[in-house]
């Protein structure tokens, strides 16, 4: 599968940015709370060629009333189904009303992984 050289050079710059390094994990995951660039690194995901069971989410939130809430805004942003979702973690602090978190997007496969870090490490 080719994909858009502009997508994959956002979804490099994105990952570089905020996902997780870590090859020992065996997965890729990124966080973040900008659905703008959640919708993105999904898109560059899904172009990457992904097997859609695998993909995981959960979201880190500073409001515990709002979960159920947060996980279907969040599972229409990502294309995500609900039943992927795993335990909302909520961490302690303070957040504005209508905040719905950051979404932690995981999928577990170490080849995709080593195959975004190899693109990035092109990229410097």
């Amino acid at each position: 599968m080719h994909m858009n050289k502009t997508l994959e050079n956002i979804g490099l710059a994105l990952y570089w940015a905020e996902g997780s390094k870590s090859v020992k994990d065996g997965r890729v995951e990124f966080t973040n709370s900008d659905p703008r660039m959640i919708r993105l690194f999904m898109k560059f995901l899904r172009e990457e060629g992904i097997e859609e069971k695998r993909l995981r989410a959960k979201i880190q939130s500073m409001r515990k009333n709002n979960a159920k809430k947060a996980i279907k805004y969040w599972s229409a942003t990502s294309g995500i189904p609900v039943n992927q979702f795993t335990k909302t973690r909520v961490k302690s602090g303070n957040a504005k009303k209508d905040y719905m978190g950051c979404l932690v997007v995981r999928y577990s496969s170490r080849p995709m992984l080593r195959k975004i870090l190899d693109k990035i490490a092109k990229l410097k």
